[in-house]
């Protein structure tokens, strides 16, 4: 299991944000190509979000971004119109988590996919045009794009601080606690850490995490449940998380 999952992207490139995965063997609807990526519908499971202030009753009240997170600094994966419904699954503070719309894209480097290759693949879908009839139509005959196994090695940073050698590398983990800054560490891998409550100071440390700060600090003081690959440094006695999925929990 740590490396047969798919990151699904909210934008075609590595360091954009990871919205969901896809296991090896899933076919998804291909919708088009962008360089070296391809776009694709999210699965039904993809956790996507928008704003609850612009939603009443199920229907949203003016123009409004779909993003890959609660948050206005996760990316937009599709944008709904005045009088467009949603459908409610969850909500966290002012944000509420819907079913994904049909004209949202995700995106899957070509190395992990097959069967969206050649010229007569659809041409990129752009995201700055509201109308779902931007988006190519698929055509019947249109094959299914199928998941291939994705690697994990270490991201560079975290290679050059040393692994330790006896602990296997990027298992893919699921950890639960508080997002809080790292105030001060001696050359800490991170700028974050998850804590449970526990020990002298009321809280006790599981890990540290290394990703996209401007993501996690969105997260500072809630309850998370973080879905990542897990790495051991020779400098810590914690694991670092790389995440690849944040979701916040009661």
């Amino acid at each position: 299991m740590n490396a047969d999952r798919v990151n699904l992207r909210a934008r075609p490139a590595y360091e954009s944000e990871v919205v969901c995965q896809a296991q090896t063997g899933d076919l998804l609807t291909p919708v088009g190509i962008q360089g070296d990526w391809r776009g694709v519908r999210p699965p039904a499971t993809a956790p996507v979000w928008v704003h609850a202030s612009f939603v009443t009753n199920a229907q949203v009240k003016s123009r409004l971004n779909v993003r890959g997170g609660p948050g206005i600094n996760f990316s937009s994966i599709a944008v709904l119109q005045k009088g467009d419904t949603v459908k409610v699954r969850s909500t966290f503070g002012d944000w509420l988590q819907i079913e994904a719309p049909t004209s949202s894209v995700l995106w899957v480097h070509k190395d992990f996919v097959t069967g969206m290759e050649g010229p007569t693949s659809p041409p990129p879908v752009s995201l700055s045009v509201a109308d779902t009839n931007a988006v190519p139509p698929i055509e019947v005959a249109t094959p299914p794009v199928v998941v291939t196994p994705e690697k994990t090695p270490a991201p560079p940073e975290l290679a050059a601080k040393g692994l330790k050698p006896e602990i296997q590398q990027g298992v893919r983990k699921i950890w639960e606690g508080q997002v809080q800054p790292i105030d001060f560490l001696f050359n800490r891998p991170g700028n974050y850490r998850l804590v449970r409550a526990g020990g002298e100071s009321g809280t006790i440390t599981v890990c540290y995490l290394k990703g996209n700060d401007a993501q996690l600090s969105s997260f500072v003081g809630r309850k998370v449940q973080v879905t990542g690959w897990e790495y051991w440094l020779n400098q810590t006695d914690l694991p670092v998380i790389v995440p690849e999925t944040i979701a916040p929990t009661p």
